[in-house]
This record gives structure tokens, sequence and C-alpha cells, in this order.
């Protein structure tokens, strides 16, 4: 599973705490608030927090558009921080205490129970037929889907400007796994449910104690550096037939 990731672009420079190695601790502080911010229901930011200097938040969110942790509109407006996304998109998560959010694609779906430490439902659809796919995650057990043959297709994009992210979906069967990697063109490789949840748990456990996630008290208390006591965050520049591996053995 770990090769597959990392072939798909999904490398161990994504993988839980790793996302955060080499960030400043505003950089990382910026990125945990926008996250517990999605998972508390209130959105993401759109400008700096009041008490953030903006040549400091420029700079923080510079740096983490360009790891790839934040995908920003031309306006400056979060738009993804993966796993969640801030507009629609066919992958729905409801957590049993009744939040609901939009996920970024299928593993970053599970993903939102992983990091939420909650059971989740997702709904969501295979792209091919046009099926809706419904899949129950329980924090100690196997996840469960209707229809009950649901995998999961991920692939690498030839051209870089893609990302992996955009090709991860849920699909019912192989032969619309087959279709779905025609249409992409490129390697695809094909995941049981069981393994992708796996890989959600790669890619997101250890990120951040569910705890916190799961709360937004005193998420706009940054660091001492935000307000210059003790450092500032320098400004950047401007900002086909899919390989089964998903066979436990």
């Amino acid at each position: 599973m770990r090769k597959v990731l990392a072939a798909a672009g999904t490398g161990p420079d994504r993988w839980g705490p790793n996302r955060l190695a080499g960030l400043s601790p505003d950089e990382i502080w910026l990125y945990l608030n926008v996250l517990r911010r999605f998972a508390a229901g209130l959105g993401s930011l759109s400008a700096p927090p009041t008490v953030v200097a903006p040549l400091h938040y420029a700079g923080a969110m510079t740096a983490l558009v360009e790891r790839d942790l934040l995908r920003c509109g031309p306006n400056g407006e979060i738009l993804r921080a993966q796993p969640f996304s801030a507009i629609p998109t066919v992958h729905i998560v409801r957590l049993a205490d009744g939040r609901i959010f939009y996920a970024t694609c299928a593993i970053d779906a599970m993903g939102v129970a992983v990091l939420t430490g909650k059971d989740a439902v997702i709904d969501s659809t295979d792209p091919v037929s046009g099926t809706r796919v419904g899949i129950w995650l329980h924090r100690h057990g196997a996840p469960i889907s209707l229809p009950t043959n649901v995998f999961v297709v991920t692939a690498r994009h030839e051209n870089p400007s893609r990302q992996p992210c955009e090709t991860m979906n849920f699909v019912t069967s192989t032969h619309s796994a087959q279709r779905y990697c025609a249409l992409l063109g490129t390697t695809s490789y094909l995941l049981s449910l069981a393994v992708a949840s796996d890989a959600a748990q790669l890619i997101f456990g250890g990120l951040v104690n569910p705890d916190l996630m799961n709360k937004c008290t005193g998420a706009h208390q940054p660091p001492a550096g935000w307000v210059g006591q003790r450092r500032r965050v320098a400004l950047s520049a401007s900002p086909a037939t899919p390989k089964k591996e998903g066979v436990r053995t």
C-alpha cells in the first residue's frame, strides 16, 4: 500500500506528522488552525485573524500553498485543506455527532474520520456509472459499504499540475474501475476498501490529536512569534488497466 501511494504521488512526505516537517512553528500553527476551523464547522480563513499581522500571515500562507497543504482561490480564500474542501464535491462526510463536510477525494473522505476520531458515513458517487456509494466507518471495525463491492482508484497524472487527490474516487466494480482508468489515461491502481482505509490512517493518523479537532477553543491564539515578541516569518516570493493492490494476504 505504501508503494502504491508513493507511485501515485502521495509519498512519505505526505504521511501523518511528516506533513509538518520543515515548517516553522508559525506555519504549523496556521495549518492546524485552518484544519480545526474546518472540523469545527467554522469554515476556512479568508483573511488574517485580527491578532495576526498581515505580513506574517502572508508568509505562512505562501509556505503552505507551496507545500500543497492548502489551495487558495484568486482572492486568497482557502478552497482546500486536505482532507477538507470549502467547495462542494461528490464526497460528503457525516460524523456521528451531526457535523457534515465535503472531502477532496475518496481517501480524504476516510481521512476525516481519522482526523476527528469519530465514526462517520460517506456519501459518494461512482464517476463512471453514477451509482451512489455509501461507506460506514467505525473506529473499532472494518469499513462497510453499499454496494458491497466498492474499491478506490488512484493514479498519478502525467501532467504535474494535476494532483493525485484529483483522481481518487470510489468505484462500484472492476468494470467501472477499468473504464475510469481508461479515461484517466495513465497508470492507475485499484485499492480495496480496507486498504484504502489503512491508507487514510497512514496519511492523516498522528497529524493532530483528534480531541483538538472536535473543538475550536483557543484556535485563534497564535504563538508569540506572530505578534513579534520572539521571531518573524519572512514573506516569501509570490505567492489504463488498474494494477490491483488491495487484496490482503
